[in-house]
């Protein structure tokens, strides 16, 4: 590419949501955490990656955007755990993705992509090349994770329907952030839902139905190019499964004074729950970092993997005593 050359990949729109999607991601999740930050990664995050491969292939939209949408559903779902295990085997750093079938919402902006008109800003052959850096910096810090395994079991003096009526007393008081802050319960026997996480093993949910979403992508004269419809499901209850594992979030950001950057709120933990009507007790099998920011600088990654855990027995082990 010669000096001063425009192209579409060097375009205002791009750098738009390329900039917005690097301040969320590092800065907006761990100020306001929750679903709004949450979503708003995924919408501008598939849009700015929209644009990204419709400035390479202009010629080429409707297959470009075609395989990004089967790209994005694959990633969203457990079809792509394997991708994930093989990938986190064998690359100097791990990523991961939480499945949540209301993230395919995001859907809606692939549509939107191809009505952008890039606006091309004159640039350098190293400013464009520049865009290639900065699009796989933002498009892969949002999932980079590093997961921490642990071993520590704590012990309960009483049984173990008290113990999960004392996590749910916590999910109600947002100490703790149980799966989408569903009700927890050992019943397992009345699941009809399973879903695949990145452990690779299963949480069990009852579910009241589907929520029925469409998303229509239309050629450039107004004819419909495809409909997709996807089911989404009404989760109602978490269950501990049979092996006795459970995925909790655990509230951690006042424990990382080491970061000089605003650290995530809540971490997703794999723990394994035991017990009888008398005892009980909770194993800490693993703690996943997701995409938290301020854990992976300075001093804060060198003790990260102990500050998580005091967060973890602080937060959660502590209060159910």
């Amino acid at each position: 590419m010669k000096q001063g050359h425009s192209h579409s990949l060097v375009s205002i729109e791009l750098f738009a949501a390329l900039a917005i999607l690097v301040v969320n991601d590092w800065f907006l999740k761990s100020l306001w955490p929750g679903m709004i930050t949450g979503k708003l990664s995924d919408f501008v995050g598939l849009f700015a990656f929209a644009l990204f491969w419709l400035a390479l292939f202009p010629k080429k939209k409707h297959v470009v955007v075609w395989i990004i949408a089967g790209l994005f559903v694959v990633w969203k779902s457990s079809l792509s755990q394997g991708f994930i295990e093989g990938w986190n085997g064998i690359a100097p750093f791990k990523i991961g993705r939480v499945i949540d079938y209301w993230d395919l919402t995001a859907l809606i902006v692939i549509p939107l992509s191809l009505k952008v008109t890039p606006r091309p800003i004159i640039v350098s052959r190293i400013a464009h090349w520049s865009v290639f850096c900065i699009a796989a910096f933002a498009f892969g810090a949002t999932s980079y994770e590093r997961n921490y395994d642990y071993t520590q079991t704590y012990d309960f003096d009483f049984g173990k329907d008290e113990l999960i009526q004392r996590l749910n007393e916590l999910t109600y008081e947002d100490t703790l952030a149980a799966p989408s802050y569903l009700p927890i319960s050992r019943y397992i026997e009345n699941e009809n839902y399973a879903q695949e996480n990145q452990e690779g093993d299963s949480t069990y949910y009852y579910i009241t139905g589907y929520d029925i979403w469409q998303d229509t992508v239309f050629f450039e004269n107004g004819d419909i190019d495809f409909i997709y419809e996807n089911k989404i499901p009404l989760r109602d209850t978490v269950y501990v499964s049979r092996q006795g594992v459970l995925y909790l979030s655990v509230f951690v950001y006042d424990y990382m004074p080491e970061s000089n950057t605003s650290y995530c709120h809540y971490v997703d933990t794999r723990v394994t729950i035991e017990g009888d009507d008398s005892k009980s007790s909770i194993t800490l099998n693993k703690i996943f970092t997701s995409n938290c920011m301020g854990i992976f600088e300075d001093d804060a990654e060198t003790v990260e993997q102990k500050n998580l855990l005091s967060a973890f027995e602080i937060e959660l082990i502590e209060r159910l005593k």
